[in-house]
């Protein structure tokens, strides 16, 4: 057991989600949580059961505060997380900065809940008050002329890269010498679509579980995080991935998790009136309970074989089985091409896919292919191995493994809107030609 808390540890995964794979026993909690704090993230073993029993994000902050020191070992703040005393430091840069109508705000996985353990904190400087759109040369003016100089100065930050010509314009910042920070400046859409997501990972643990796992596996198999220099190599963002994972999440006919109204989340400020109860009162309560386990097996079971790939779209602001020739998606870019899509919640026209290669998408596809024969072998890739060497069964187990969605003869859904383009090949499943090998139904 200690062996495959470690691994679990070493891959990332935070301990909330590990507490709900299974109703662990008294004494597997105890090993899970002096596994954690022997690992450096704690050093008060008396502390351990309570912390093994905390399946929340925030009581996990408070209880790895030892954990977050910097490796200077020169802060005693021990009652706050690193990142909350990063943000609190960027604060106080953007007021000197800017004024004391400028705010920082994290968004990401450090908001959503999605966060795994190594990653990075995502903030952007914005001004409730202005509504103003904001263009690459005011970003790159403020954190190159303003932000830049202060945190030269500060003795926690340091500067680690300026990419200036993006279309988003990020500095990139080390914080005690531990934790990667990027800071951009007026990101209102990154901040909306925290918003967008949070949503949905408050809506029921299994959404965290799901997506935590999808991005632990997408991040071993080298198929996720699309900000690499050569545009060759860039593959999908975290973004997309949770797009895909949330869709997985509606369309199962045994899950059909509630759709989200996106007009509820408006470009700037919070949540208008008319649609807050649209969202508050959004309640999903699934047929079945379905372990961390099967929801990992399944989602890459379904965009393997099942998931119409090269003409469905994955759309979660519409939450059902569509092909790209549906009216819904007309000015859904590229929609046309034979290319995985994956529509942007909001920019109706984006498609997620842009930053991804032919060559890099079939990467994907084949690591999706080559887990899923994998797990039928009973040999899961070491980041998932604790999923399958933790119990499943038990008196007090509520997961059910779901059904897989219904297909015809061809092996396509039954549940696909429209019918498929006249110019795909049903054979073939529409995949990109470089996937056209047979593999399907394997």
């Amino acid at each position: 057991m200690a062996e495959d808390v470690h691994a679990l540890l070493k891959a990332g995964v935070p301990m909330d989600v590990l507490l709900r794979i299974n109703d662990l026993e008294r004494r597997q909690l105890q090993d899970i949580a002096q596994a954690w704090f022997s690992s450096g993230s704690g050093q008060n073993p008396q502390q351990s059961l309570d912390f093994a029993k905390a399946a929340d994000l925030r009581v996990l902050k408070g209880s790895r505060a030892e954990g977050d020191k910097c490796v200077s070992g020169g802060h005693a703040d021990t009652g706050r997380s690193i990142y909350e005393r990063c943000m609190d430091e960027l604060q106080k840069v953007t007021v000197k900065a800017l004024g004391a109508d400028w705010r920082m705000k994290a968004y990401g996985s450090a908001e959503t809940g999605f966060r795994v353990e190594g990653s990075d904190l995502d903030a952007t400087v914005v001004n409730p008050f202005c509504k103003e759109k904001c263009d690459g040369l005011v970003a790159v003016e403020a954190l190159r002329d303003k932000f830049q100089p202060l945190l030269n100065k500060h003795p926690s930050f340091w500067v680690v890269d300026e990419i200036y010509g993006a279309k988003v314009p990020i500095l990139k910042l080390c914080f005690e010498k531990q934790l990667e920070v990027d800071v951009s400046y007026q990101n209102v859409k990154a901040l909306r679509n925290t918003q967008f997501l949070k949503a949905y990972a408050m809506m029921d643990p299994m959404v965290k579980d799901l997506v935590v796992w999808v991005k632990l596996w997408a991040k071993s198999a080298g198929v996720c995080g699309a900000a690499h220099r050569n545009w060759a190599d860039r593959n999908l963002f975290s973004y997309a991935l949770t797009c895909m994972a949330l869709y997985y999440l509606q369309v199962h006919p045994d899950l059909k998790m509630t759709r989200l109204p996106i007009k509820a989340f408006p470009l700037h400020g919070v949540r208008e009136d008319a649609h807050r109860a649209s969202v508050d009162d959004v309640k999903w309560s699934p047929r079945s309970r379905v372990h961390a386990r099967e929801l990992i097996k399944g989602f890459l079971q379904f965009y393997k074989s099942e998931f119409g790939w090269g003409y469905e779209v994955v759309s979660v602001r519409r939450g059902r089985r569509s092909s790209s020739d549906h009216e819904a998606y007309s000015a859904l870019s590229y929609g046309h091409k034979r290319r995985l899509h994956i529509e942007d919640p909001f920019e109706h026209s984006r498609n997620l896919h842009c930053v991804l290669t032919e060559e890099r998408e079939e990467k994907l596809w084949q690591a999706m292919r080559d887990t899923v024969h994998a797990l039928n072998r009973g040999n899961p890739p070491a980041v998932l191995r604790p999923l399958w060497v933790l119990p499943l069964d038990g008196p007090s187990c509520p997961y059910e493994a779901p059904s897989l969605p219904a297909t015809d003869a061809r092996g396509r859904s039954t549940h696909l809107e429209s019918e498929e383009p006249a110019n795909v090949s049903p054979s073939s499943k529409a995949l990109p030609a470089t996937l056209l090998k047979g593999e399907l139904g394997v």
